[in-house]
């Protein structure tokens, strides 16, 4: 597998990773009535962590 499609393949999972964060995370403002930290880093870990 060349570089180019292994990048291809990581940023298409990174992509779904991202969706299911922001899924959480929606869903935990939903559950407890207030917004989820943004969509950085450190704001997805503390989601996880929620969780």
């Amino acid at each position: 597998m060349g570089t180019t499609a292994r990048d291809e393949i990581i940023a298409v999972e990174q992509k779904a990773v991202d969706h299911a964060y922001d899924c959480c995370a929606a869903r935990l403002a939903e559950l407890t009535g207030g917004s989820v930290a943004s969509a950085s880093a450190s704001g997805k870990d503390s989601v996880a962590n929620r969780i």
